[in-house]
């Protein structure tokens, strides 16, 4: 018992005291918690504006797209219009959701610095792209040239050396399709 009260009566002297008062009183460790706890509030924050935004530019133009299907369907009650603007309206939110993910998803994971062999793959999918879907087109850009016709892309393929790395960057229309792809020399 004696040895636990000699512990007890060091840990009260003066410089064991003032270590531990700082060490309890240890408000930067409570400050770093905060911290993080306002970062992840904010960063989900922002996600979640980011995804709200998406969906809204997505949808904001339903108005317009129900009002053109009633006054293109003269036939039928004012209940079968609505179904059929309806149905017109799903139709064209599916296409464009699952198109333009299908249409970029192939393209995307290609973005940023990569070696010539996936340069050039990219330059294959880019021209079969073009010529499977005709309602979007993709302008490639390497040195000097500039263009969206899926021959003269193949023959960009030529100058792109299988083991150099490159640079590749794109842009998207409106409607969130990717239509320009810029390759530069790493």
């Amino acid at each position: 018992m004696k040895e636990k009260e000699k512990i007890e009566e060091k840990l009260n002297e003066e410089p064991f005291k003032e270590t531990n008062n700082n060490y309890n009183n240890n408000n930067g460790g409570k400050l770093v918690v905060i911290l993080i706890i306002v970062g992840c509030v904010l960063g989900f924050g922002l996600i979640t504006t980011i995804v709200f935004a998406r969906m809204f530019s997505a949808f904001n133009f339903v108005p317009k797209i129900i009002n053109r299907a009633i006054d293109e369907t003269s036939e039928g009650s004012y209940e079968e219009k609505i179904d059929k603007a309806v149905d017109k309206w799903s139709e064209i939110v599916e296409k464009h959701m699952i198109d333009e993910d299908d249409f970029n998803d192939e393209l995307e994971e290609y973005f940023g610095t990569k070696e010539g062999n996936e340069v050039i793959e990219l330059i294959d999918k880019i021209a079969l792209l073009i010529k499977k879907d005709k309602e979007h087109t993709i302008t490639v850009q390497y040195n000097q040239t500039k263009t969206n016709n899926p021959d003269e892309i193949t023959k960009i393929k030529k100058q792109i050396i299988e083991d150099k790395k490159y640079e590749v960057s794109m842009d998207y229309d409106s409607t969130g399709y990717i239509n320009s792809i810029k390759i530069t020399d790493y």
